[in-house]
Parts: C-alpha cells; sequence; structure tokens
C-alpha cells in the first residue's frame, strides 16, 4: 500500500466530466502507479486536444511552447515509478502548462519579493465565443439553476427553439434566462492590460 496512488471521488467526478461516467464510475480507490499513470496521461492527451482546438489567436511560439510542456510531461509521467514522483511530475507539469496557457512562464527566480505586475506575462489573454458557443453556455448555465419539473420544462423550451435560426434563438434565451445572461455577459466589463478598451462579448461568426 506504500506505492499507492490515493484517487478521491473528487478525482473521480471531475474525469467523468472529461472522458464519460461510464469509464470513470468505481475508480475512486488507491490506485497502483501504473493505473493512476494511465489516468493522468489521457489527462494530458485531452490537454493537447483542447490546447489545439480552442487556443487559436495566438503566436507560433506559444503554440510549440503549450505542445512542448504537455509532450515534457507526458514522458515525465511515463517514466515515473512511485507515486510521490508521479505526482510531484504531474504537480509540475500542470503548474507550468497554466502558466504558459496564461500567457508565459514567468521567471521571478532572483526577486526577492513577488508584487503583482509581476504576474504580468508574455502575452494576454482574451476570450471569445461563436454564438453557438454563447446559446450552449446559455442553456448549460440555466438547467444548473433548475430542478424537477422546472428542469425538464427549460429543456423542452429550447428543444422546442432549436429549429430556428441562431440569431432567434440567442436572442430568445436572453429573454428567457436574463439572470444567467447577465451574470455571464453583462456584470463585469475586463479591459485590456494597457488599454480603456473593454474587452467585446461579441462573437466571432468565423470560427462557427
Amino acid at each position: 500500500m506504500k506505492n499507492m496512488v490515493l484517487f478521491p471521488v473528487e478525482l473521480e467526478h471531475l474525469l467523468a466530466h472529461l472522458f464519460g461516467n461510464d469509464m470513470m464510475h468505481g475508480k475512486a480507490d488507491k490506485l497502483t502507479v501504473d493505473g493512476a499513470k494511465k489516468f493522468y496521461r489521457r489527462v494530458v492527451t485531452a490537454l493537447k486536444h483542447a490546447s489545439e482546438t480552442n487556443v487559436i489567436g495566438t503566436d507560433p511560439g506559444h503554440r510549440a511552447a503549450l505542445r512542448s510542456n504537455l509532450d515534457i510531461l507526458d514522458v515525465e509521467l511515463k517514466r515515473a515509478r512511485t507515486s510521490a514522483v508521479l505526482q510531484a511530475r504531474m504537480n509540475e507539469g500542470l503548474i507550468r502548462f497554466c502558466f504558459e496557457l496564461l500567457g508565459g512562464m514567468p521567471n521571478n527566480w532572483w526577486k526577492k519579493r513577488v508584487t503583482k505586475n509581476d504576474w504580468k506575462l508574455d502575452r494576454y489573454l482574451s476570450y471569445g465565443q461563436t454564438r453557438k458557443q454563447k446559446l450552449e453556455l446559455i442553456r448549460r448555465e440555466a438547467l444548473k439553476q433548475e430542478t424537477g419539473e422546472a428542469r425538464t420544462e427549460l429543456m423542452l423550451e429550447f428543444g422546442r427553439m432549436a429549429g430556428k435560426s441562431i440569431d432567434k434563438q440567442l436572442d430568445w434565451a436572453r429573454r428567457r434566462c436574463p439572470g444567467v445572461y447577465t451574470r455571464l455577459y453583462v456584470e463585469e466589463s475586463p479591459v485590456v492590460p494597457g488599454s480603456r478598451a473593454k474587452v467585446s462579448h461579441r462573437s466571432d461568426d468565423k470560427q462557427e
């Protein structure tokens, strides 16, 4: 038991959202290093696919750095022989990837004190959505707030609107779920670093 990897139910549920409940159900327990390694490497593969699919507005150097981080992590996981090394490599790799995804790995090695300004990275991050993505997010968030018959009715309403144009569906969803729409798209107005311009929530039709 000394060289086992703790696999709590919370992690099982998280991975079920990624890979489906059929694959993950009943996996919560202590796993062997090889058993945990299989799931961790599957996460790395998912991150590769997700970053290649969704990171579209960046430079070639950034894309290469993201791929390289995940390739290195996959190799280090494959080499791990103990639970401690496996967990350490996963933690290190995810931290590196997160910062690279946010704009670049910071270098504060020689600084005696790290301040907020030291977290300005090599790039800034700005998200965009197609109209279909926006509609799906509103639908998903709205359904989370409902239970029982109310949730079923809302699902049916979205289903009845599915045959209409995306513009009509979005206009209906905005009126049908005003609280969700306001929370997602109105309450915050982030500002691009170094500029007074606010980030637009308009979708990019070319991505649909």
